[in-house]
């Protein structure tokens, strides 16, 4: 197992599950009458009170085949089974969450890294807990990045624009990166460029049509000619779109953002950019998808668009295909 992963795993992943666990008993035995559970909030900041956390591996005798299984995943089993969190039930519904292909993202961070280098960026900004994947990604292949899961939409438009500020500059925001998101409207950083007043680059896997009366001429500003066809028309339309051409862009920033997360949106509470954990289902089932992401692990559809047989469900492989113990 690369370092980056057994690390990720060891520090973050089986402690981060503990303390959402503890979390999510203690919201739901303070259950008042008339006020309904206490607010949920596991803070990743208290993550490292819960390390290291001790898990034996379990042979499991009813389905060997399990036990060739990667350690890391091995080891989350059992934590489920020592935290009470139903393993054979950690499913979502298809209509809530994503059927992405690897190759998508995959594509998506190996496109945005040579536009990186060809406008001359510092490195690529992943900016929100949508792009964690790409996070992934680049950390296997080395690729710069500043990963900043807090930020959000309800973030960068809130009206205390000042803790904004501060938490970019702490992060080591220089307005030299290369923004990637998903899409689609571009507010996350045309507001970041009003609020810090910088020109920050973007790039999204899905951008909304430009709509301009006069297309013709002022094609002319963007890609330095009138269009000629399809292709330069959408050019010109999405601009900032990592694949312009690419008909099913919209879905496929949308199942990007349906995966499942470690974080909850950001927000900005007391004067800081804050972020909680998700709940401990959600989380397990993002670091099964962060092995299967690490180790190239097929998942979604196959090249011809089709949901992948045997083992795949709603963007990763299904805890039932590890084994129904």
């Amino acid at each position: 197992m690369g370092n980056w992963l057994r690390d990720h795993f060891y520090q973050f992943v089986y402690p981060a599950i503990c303390l959402a666990k503890q979390c999510m008993d203690k919201s739901n035995s303070n259950y008042n009458y008339g006020y309904g559970y206490q607010e949920y909030s596991a803070d990743p900041k208290d993550v490292s009170d819960f390390f290291p956390v001790r898990i034996p591996i379990e042979e499991y005798e009813s389905c060997k085949w399990w036990n060739t299984f990667p350690p890391e995943l091995r080891k989350l089993r059992a934590l489920c089974d020592q935290l009470n969190i139903g393993w054979s039930t950690l499913t979502y519904n298809r209509r809530d969450r994503g059927n992405l292909h690897f190759d998508v993202l995959r594509e998506t961070l190996l496109a945005a890294e040579r536009k990186r280098q060809v406008m001359g960026c510092d490195r690529l900004f992943l900016a929100g807990r949508d792009v964690w994947a790409l996070e992934v990604m680049a950390r296997k292949r080395d690729i710069k990045t500043l990963f900043l899961p807090e930020i959000s939409r309800n973030v960068v438009n809130h009206h205390d624009r000042e803790a904004v500020k501060v938490f970019l500059t702490k992060a080591g925001f220089t307005g030299k990166e290369l923004l990637v998101d998903t899409g689609f409207m571009g507010s996350i950083p045309l507001a970041i460029n009003e609020i810090i007043g910088c020109k920050l680059e973007f790039l999204l896997m899905s951008q909304r049509d430009r709509n301009f009366p006069n297309l013709q001429n002022e094609s002319l500003e963007v890609i330095g000619r009138k269009p000629e066809n399809d292709q330069d028309r959408n050019c010109f339309r999405r601009p900032n779109q990592l694949f312009p051409q690419r008909k099913k862009a919209r879905n496929e920033a949308l199942e990007t953002e349906y995966l499942p997360k470690y974080f909850r949106s950001g927000l900005i509470l007391d004067g800081k950019v804050k972020q909680f954990l998700s709940e401990p289902q959600e989380i397990v089932l993002a670091a099964i998808l962060t092995s299967d992401i690490w180790r190239g692990v097929k998942f979604g559809r196959n090249a011809k668009g089709k949901i992948s047989k045997g083992g795949t469900y709603n963007g990763m492989r299904t805890v039932n295909s590890f084994g129904s113990l």
